[in-house]
């Protein structure tokens, strides 16, 4: 199921990238790795996914993005599994452009978050939620085209549920 979920996202963020071509001159793709904290009822998850971006710089403060994800763990806890089946969101960013390498910013916008959870040799199911999500990070400059990214993105808090987490990753302008 998660493969079948990771190829949806990946043609969707290429489809995308196609569309966004014509309309932005400075449009870029990227992966993340993320350690995500899922907390709930008092117990604590670590999980990890895997995130794609797709995004376009409108001018150098403003960028719009995209992103999709797949859970790569789970986290066993009291005969369940829980782990991260999917996170899709659509993202606005303000960047703070100055004379450094490092470009520091802030996104906002909304997160779906899919969680499946597998019953240990009793079945599954899943839950997704959809909430308002923001974050903090700075862009490492390593060429004319390629950056690496650190970000602390808090994706969900809602009816007692959270999940936030560090990505850490690269893009490529092209």
């Amino acid at each position: 199921m998660k493969t079948n979920t990771l190829c949806k996202t990946c043609l969707s963020l290429i489809a995308l990238a196609l569309s966004l071509n014509s309309y932005a001159q400075d449009n870029y793709v990227g992966i993340n790795y993320g350690s995500i904290d899922f907390e709930e009822a008092g117990d604590s998850l670590d999980l990890d996914t895997i995130n794609f971006t797709i995004g376009s710089n409108l001018n150098e403060h403003i960028a719009g993005e995209l992103r999709g994800g797949v859970g790569i763990s789970n986290e066993d806890e009291a005969g369940v599994s829980i782990g991260i089946d999917s996170l899709i969101g659509a993202y606005g960013r303000i960047n703070l452009p100055n004379s450094s390498p490092v470009t520091p910013y802030v996104v906002a916008g909304v997160t779906q978050v899919k969680l499946e959870v597998d019953f240990l040799g009793l079945g599954s199911a899943t839950a997704d939620e959809t909430d308002a999500s923001y974050g903090l990070g700075a862009d490492f400059n390593v060429s004319d085209n390629t950056k690496l990214n650190l970000e602390y993105m808090k994706y969900l808090d809602k009816d007692g549920a959270e999940i936030a987490g560090l990505n850490v990753g690269i893009a490529v302008k092209f």
